[in-house]
């Protein structure tokens, strides 16, 4: 029976649902002797194999949970164990470090891929582990192959160490490994989870149990490149600290070495109450007690854990939206550019795929060249794609800073960079170089301290920044505020970055001259001819400062305060560990803290609780009771001593 046209392309498109690659034969070969129909069958064939390719391309999604987002190509089922692992490692962490608040300073990606070939185009060239991780400042990222178990823990310690440097204090290498090697001994469980076990699979145990070990001294004053011998003992060392509860003692050798420059081996000995040598061998008898559990993977302790208390929800991703977002964090691995870049452009050439994604993705590598033309043009045309994208924000204000030689000539459009500045950490109040750079862009606009409240903030959520202490002198020293300044100098000029050091030293040597005139003379010139005035800390001239807040790039006018000379402060800075009893703000913004140190009490008082330098929280807080504290501070004047900073534990 002859079928009609209709009836034949019907048939065909029934054989092409069945099974497009064998429909597709039998149509061409029911085709052959009817000419006049080829066209439109190779038609249809052409729809049905283009339906076909769509569907095998990857699909993407957006798997999110409370503090976490994942972006994968897998099903939502087999990408929720990554997302709780990480929370998991999270609320982890907090528990090892007492801390109430896990704070995360710079945004993490997360990708995941479903199989090893997607992971490996991406992948430094030289890495055979299953997932990477990536820092530049003020983004990281995590790269998984899913194709193999549990790749999250290849970033584990990576991760540890981000968390490590937004919540805890500058420390030394041992604590940084032992700690983050500890860390990545984590394995979660539906109902429990464990951390402890050699996370070297073995290798730790045995080399410390056949090693000569390293002295205390000598593995606390470690700073060459690691060895496995240093790695082995800095992770015993904290597996017994925690597992012995002598985190604290720690805080207070720190508080010794780093604020008091006391020897290293007087400072173990005031700390933990032994002797160098004492608490090394301590530290070799718990692992030789330890071995036996170890070599069974049995050393670990657990906690009770429910992952199906943590939600996550999937999106889908647009295709170009997430092919723009692996070639954004391609840019960033070595010998992987042209390949991200070749993906950019064909997401840009398409005006179906065209997004801000991949506008900013150039924006970023622009400025990493210093072509900040390019890089303008670029961010303009994202904005325009997605005036809500927080990273276009971001790089505008970025891009802002930059061209104005990062700080050394005045910024240009100021309010804008504030205004975009407020809605990115209104998307993440966690971003710490966010508020470096608000704190920048308010000084500039004359606001010494609103200023001082953000580059705070930003200095609690990333205490290992020194650059972001060194913004906060010079807004101390906007602020006459010159004990803080000074206090916070003498910290920087040790500084292991010899740029740093070099600036804070140099800060150091101009504070005499800045405190009696304002500024620093330029080079060649000892100060003002004799009989001149002296001059007010800005010029006396009234400055034009873009408008803070608005829409537009107005200005107004400024009147400079006038300078009064301050006598030198040169009390020495003391050091107090002990426990706050009470704080009394009923004359804020001057606030009272009364503090046990054991055998007395006493009474430390600062100026403007608000802007206090506090380690270890987001600030200091009137209610606050009972609390372990360490604090510097200048001894006497107007009670027992005048607060420079405190840490809380």
């Amino acid at each position: 029976m002859e079928l009609s046209h209709k009836q034949q392309n019907r048939r065909g498109i029934d054989l092409l649902n069945a099974n497009p690659r064998r429909g597709s034969i039998k149509l061409l070969m029911a085709a052959a002797g009817k000419p006049l129909q080829i066209t439109s069958l190779l038609l249809l064939l052409f729809i049905a194999l283009s339906g076909s390719a769509r569907d095998s391309a990857p699909k993407w999604i957006r798997v999110n949970s409370s503090h976490f987002s994942v972006l994968t190509d897998t099903d939502p089922s087999k990408a929720r164990p990554v997302i709780v692992a990480f929370e998991q490692m999270s609320t982890e962490f907090g528990d090892l470090l007492s801390r109430d608040t896990v704070h995360r300073p710079a945004p993490l990606e997360i990708i995941a891929f479903k199989t090893n070939d997607e992971y490996a185009r991406v992948a430094p060239a030289s890495e055979s582990a299953p997932g990477f991780f990536l820092s530049d400042g003020d983004r990281n990222f995590a790269v998984l192959d899913l194709s193999r178990e549990e790749s999250w823990r290849a970033v584990a310690k990576s991760f540890g160490m981000m968390l490590l440097n937004g919540n805890y204090p500058p420390a030394q290498p041992w604590f940084d490994e032992g700690f983050t090697q500890y860390f990545a001994s984590f394995r979660p469980g539906d109902h429990k989870l464990e951390v402890g076990n050699d996370p070297s699979g073995g290798r730790f145990t045995a080399l410390l149990s056949k090693e000569n070990w390293l002295s205390s001294k000598d593995l606390f004053s470690y700073q060459t490149a690691p060895t496995d011998l240093f790695r082995a003992q800095a992770w015993i060392t904290m597996h017994y600290l925690i597992n012995k509860d002598k985190l604290s003692e720690t805080g207070s050798y720190f508080g010794l070495v780093k604020m008091q420059k006391t020897p290293i081996e007087q400072a173990i000995q005031q700390a933990y109450g032994m002797s160098a040598d004492q608490f090394g061998q301590a530290i070799k008898d718990y692992f030789q007690a330890l071995t036996p559990k170890l070599t069974a993977n049995t050393a670990a302790t657990s906690t009770v854990t429910d992952s199906e208390v943590i939600g996550a929800s999937a999106l889908d991703v647009k295709p170009g939206d997430s092919q723009a977002a692996i070639a954004e964090m391609a840019l960033r691995v070595p010998g992987r550019q042209p390949f991200a870049l070749s993906e950019i452009q064909t997401i840009i050439n398409d005006p179906k795929t065209d997004n801000a994604i991949a506008h900013r993705a150039l924006a970023w590598d622009d400025m990493q060249q210093h072509k900040f033309d390019d890089a303008a043009a670029q961010l303009d045309l994202a904005f325009k794609l997605d005036q809500h994208d927080p990273w276009v924000r971001y790089y505008l204000s970025s891009l802002r800073y930059q061209r104005s030689d990062k700080g050394k000539l005045p910024i240009r459009g100021l309010p804008n960079m504030m205004q975009d500045l407020r809605v990115v950490l209104d998307w993440d109040p966690e971003f710490a170089e966010a508020y470096n750079l608000l704190g920048l862009a308010r000084l500039e606009g004359g606001g010494v301290n609103a200023a001082m409240e953000s580059m705070h903030a930003a200095i609690q959520l990333g205490p290992r920044v020194e650059r972001y202490q060194l913004n906060m002198v010079n807004i101390y020293i906007s602020g006459k505020k010159w004990d803080a300044a000074t206090a916070m100098l003498e910290r920087l000029t040790q500084s292991p970055d010899t740029e740093i050091a070099a600036a804070a030293q140099k800060k150091v040597d101009d504070l005499p001259m800045l405190k009696k005139y304002g500024r620093v003379p330029e080079t060649g010139t000892a100060g003002p001819a004799p009989g001149a005035p002296e001059l007010s800390p800005a010029t006396p001239s009234e400055t034009k400062l873009e408008t803070a807040g608005s829409d537009s790039d107005s200005e107004v006018q400024v009147s400079a305060a006038e300078a009064v000379p301050a006598p030198p402060d040169k009390r020495p800075i003391q050091y107090a560990k002990g426990k706050l009893l009470s704080v009394d703000c009923s004359h804020a913004p001057i606030a009272l803290l009364t503090v046990s140190t054991g055998a007395k009490k006493m009474v430390l008082r600062t100026e403007d609780y608000k802007s206090l330098v506090v380690v270890g929280a987001d600030g200091l807080s009137c209610s606050w009771t009972n609390r372990a504290i360490s604090a510097n501070y200048k001894p006497g004047g107007k009670s027992d001593g005048d607060l420079v900073s405190i840490e809380v534990r």
